[in-house]
């Protein structure tokens, strides 16, 4: 009964740590290599105006006003495209129910610069944007084929939006649901009173195409043109200096790095796992000692001896393993379903691909033989008289093997301490950040979302 409770902890301490590895890692290949359903993303950078905090404490991301877009756009020699964005939710009437959709108002320019045009039918022109145009629209293909059943007659139908009628003009491919999980596109037509106002106007994000022949660090350059220039045209703009990053990253904003620190935090915690096992079968393999005395007595080969005690090893990793494939397929339907719009993108497509299971089994494979090595090390040279004469009892432990056993006890005590103190940590910070005030009183402000 010990002998099987041993393994059954044994075997869940590593599916624990090896689940950790896989469900992070399945997130972590997703954020740094999903594809963005463009060709050439690398050449799709956001242009961001960052907004200088006070203290010095350095800057935070805004959106952009029209005009400071518009001069952007004239000015600029870095970009072959130029877009403005503004994603909302608009509401679609569903013969007789309203639905809400995921919708972004984009200038003509945004399919170019994306080099993605609709499968079906023909993205919007410049004059679509004036107010007086036919209100046009294009669908993405998930939504075409959810709500309109993939009707291949759907461009020239009508569909209603807040009320009022738009032509569907166009489908878009498969996967292509940018700037964030949209289902439909429309014409911005920018109101008038923000083509000429900066303050409190600030609604739209800006993105670009570098142009043929143009770097990263051209983009970069010409940011520092865009600063002085903004803040000639207007002294609201005093304040601010641009950027331009990678559009991948302005979306994922700095998820990417938090998943790295968490993927950091499960290697520890699987290092810690494997000197736990590792520390186990030393001491199980002494006392199966007089076993292996037997065995070899009996015309077993040093090697045959070693390889069992390393099969045991990657037998308790293996099941292990296989716990936490489990695991890992039950918890991404839940990452999958995380409420954060601005990674819906990325974590729609969290996946267990061959690539996750690949690197799963190579680390659970490294890990038992890494936990069976010292076991086997010690029990590479027995003393047959000695073993065969003892009971398994009363065999102790070897002095070297005491030696590492105490060490691996002190290392595993040392990552948990280090565990424990970065839960502590981001413990603190979220107490710190629950009390930064937001400006204004809360005290009786309610809101409620439908």
């Amino acid at each position: 009964v010990r002998r099987k409770a041993t393994f059954a902890v044994a075997v869940l301490t590593m599916a624990v740590a090896l689940g950790a590895n896989t469900t992070v890692f399945s997130a972590l290949k997703t954020f740094l290599f999903a594809s963005m359903g463009v060709p050439e993303p690398d050449g799709l950078l956001a242009i961001m105006p960052m907004h200088a905090l006070e203290g010095g404490h350095g800057s935070e991301p805004y959106d952009e006003a029209y005009p400071n877009y518009d001069l952007i756009r004239r000015t600029q020699r870095s970009f072959a495209d130029v877009m403005l964005v503004y994603p909302g939710i608009t509401s679609w009437d569903d013969r007789g129910e309203s639905r809400p959709l995921n919708m972004a108002r984009v200038t003509a320019s945004f399919f170019p610069a994306m080099r993605v045009f609709p499968t079906l039918g023909r993205a919007f022109t410049g004059d679509e944007q004036e107010p007086r145009a036919a209100h046009v629209v294009v669908i993405g293909d998930r939504f075409w084929k959810s709500a309109m059943a993939g009707d291949p007659d759907v461009i020239g139908k009508s569909m209603r939006l807040e009320g009022e009628p738009y032509t569907v003009i166009g489908v878009m491919p498969e996967g292509f649901a940018l700037p964030h999980p949209t289902d439909i596109w429309i014409p911005l037509d920018v109101p008038a009173g923000d083509r000429v106002a900066i303050t409190g106007a600030r609604h739209y994000q800006v993105y670009g195409r570098l142009a043929d022949g143009r770097t990263m660090r051209d983009a970069e350059s010409e940011a520092n043109d865009f600063t002085k220039r903004t803040v000639a045209a207007s002294a609201d703009n005093r304040e601010f200096r641009y950027e331009v990053r990678p559009m991948r990253d302005a979306f994922l904003g700095g998820a990417d790095s938090t998943v790295i620190l968490v993927q950091e935090g499960a290697v520890v915690l699987l290092l810690l796992a494997v000197l736990n096992l590792a520390s186990l079968l030393i001491a199980r393999g002494f006392e199966r000692q007089h076993e292996l005395a037997v065995r070899q007595a009996l015309g077993a080969a040093g090697a045959r001896v070693l390889r069992i005690l390393v099969l045991q090893s990657l037998v308790v990793v293996g099941t292990g393993a296989a716990i936490a494939v489990g695991a890992t397929w039950l918890a991404i339907p839940w990452l999958r379903g995380v409420d954060l719009p601005s990674l819906t993108y990325f974590t729609s497509r969290i996946t267990l691909d061959g690539g996750v299971l690949a690197v799963s089994t190579m680390v659970a494979g490294i890990a038992g033989l890494v936990a069976g090595v010292l076991p086997a090390w010690f029990s590479r040279k027995i003393d047959l008289a000695q073993s065969l004469r003892s009971s398994g009892r009363s065999i102790t432990l070897s002095p070297a093997a005491l030696r590492w056993q105490k060490g691996m006890v002190v290392i595993q005590a040392a990552l948990s301490l280090v565990i424990l103190a970065a839960a502590a940590l981001v413990g603190v910070s979220f107490r710190n950040l629950e009390r930064v005030p937001i400006g204004f009183s809360t005290r009786d402000a309610i809101v409620a979302r439908v």
